[in-house]
C-alpha cells in the first residue's frame, strides 16, 4: 500500500475511532516510517508520565503480536512450504514481521550499545546456536 493510502485512509477513520470506535489492524513492516509503523510505535510506549506502566499505549491501543508457531498446524514444514512460495525475504517480511534491511539498535550483554540490520542479528543469532 502506498504510504499517502495508508495515511489517507487513517485519517479518514480517526473520527469514528474518537467517539468510541475500535479498529484492529494487521501489517508487516515496510519502514519505520510508515502509518502502522508510527500506530505500532505509539501502542508500545506505555508509560505514563510518572514512569507507571499503561495498559493502552499512549495513542490508546495496545500492542499485540503473534508469531506464526503459534497457530495450530504451523510447524518447520508448513514454513519449509511457505519459504519455497515466497522466497526468504518475502517469507522473513510478511510471517517472520522481519525486514532485512530494518535498522535496529542493540546492547551486548556488557552493555555496549551498537547498530545492526535485521540481517546481521539474524546471522549473529544463527552463529551462536552452531
Amino acid at each position: 500500500m502506498r504510504p499517502s493510502i495508508a495515511t489517507e485512509f487513517w485519517t479518514s477513520i480517526t473520527p469514528t475511532l474518537a467517539t468510541g470506535g475500535k479498529a484492529i489492524i494487521t501489517s508487516t513492516p515496510n519502514s519505520d516510517e510508515d502509518q502502522f509503523a508510527l500506530i505500532w510505535k505509539g501502542s508500545n510506549k506505555t508509560e505514563d508520565e510518572f514512569g507507571n506502566t499503561t495498559e493502552l499505549g499512549v495513542n490508546g491501543f495496545r500492542a499485540y503480536r503473534a508469531h506464526w508457531k503459534e497457530q495450530p498446524g504451523r510447524d518447520d514444514a508448513w514454513a519449509d512450504q511457505m519459504r519455497a512460495q515466497l522466497g526468504d525475504d518475502r517469507f522473513n517480511r510478511e510471517i517472520g514481521c522481519l525486514c532485512g534491511e530494518s535498522m535496529l539498535t542493540l546492547r551486548d550483554s556488557t552493555g555496549k550499545v551498537f547498530k545492526a540490520t535485521m540481517n546481521d542479528l539474524k546471522q549473529m543469532l544463527y552463529n551462536d546456536n552452531h
